[in-house]
């Protein structure tokens, strides 16, 4: 951080500045793979209960549906 050079600064695990990937992909699959069991969980809520509306129904199957493409 400051530019100096010790020991410290010469260890393996120490990055040299610039050396860091742009961006990790572990909080992108955190994300997507929530997003598909709970869209999951909302289809089970959604066709569980008999008084949801038919178009709620399809919306729930439809995006499911979709998030299920997006496993394979």
């Amino acid at each position: 951080m400051l530019g100096r050079d010790s020991l410290l600064t010469r260890q393996p695990w120490v990055r040299q500045p610039g050396s860091l990937s742009r961006w990790e992909p572990e909080p992108l699959r955190w994300l997507g793979y929530n997003a598909i069991i709970n869209s999951f969980v909302r289809e089970d809520r959604t066709l569980n209960n008999p008084s949801s509306a038919p178009w709620r129904r399809r919306l729930a199957m439809r995006v499911a549906s979709c998030m299920e493409g997006l496993m394979q």
